[in-house]
């Protein structure tokens, strides 16, 4: 849901700077150099949304006709039209390159929803 976001726990005194230097770690989200709360209930209704999406196939996550954003490889960032489900691991995009249509086939981890 959150692409490369952790939410964690600390408490007030923790050191949470040497999150900051942890492999993989671009920046904590903070405002005036403090670490921004997140309230407990919206983690709580993030984990049970996660929970909900995850017990969905991902293949009945798009229908023909749905606009799909990819995430992935070198077509990264453009937006395509979802032709068909192939399987429980690919799908076929309607892309426009270069003013032309063209169908192409990837796999169902490499698109997204939302941008």
């Amino acid at each position: 849901m959150f692409p490369h976001y952790l939410f964690i726990q600390l408490n007030e005194d923790s050191n949470w700077r040497v999150i900051r230097s942890t492999r993989g770690v671009a920046r904590v989200v903070s405002f005036n150099g403090q670490p921004c709360p997140v309230p407990e209930g919206i983690v709580t209704g993030l984990q049970e949304r996660c929970a909900e999406l995850n017990s969905i196939e991902p293949a009945q996550l798009y229908k023909p006709g749905d606009t799909a954003f990819i995430t992935e490889g070198c077509f990264k960032d453009l937006e395509a039209i979802v032709q068909a489900v192939k399987g429980e691991e690919r799908v076929i995009l309607l892309l426009n390159l270069l003013n032309r249509n063209q169908t192409i086939e990837i796999p169902l981890g490499a698109i997204s929803c939302t941008r």
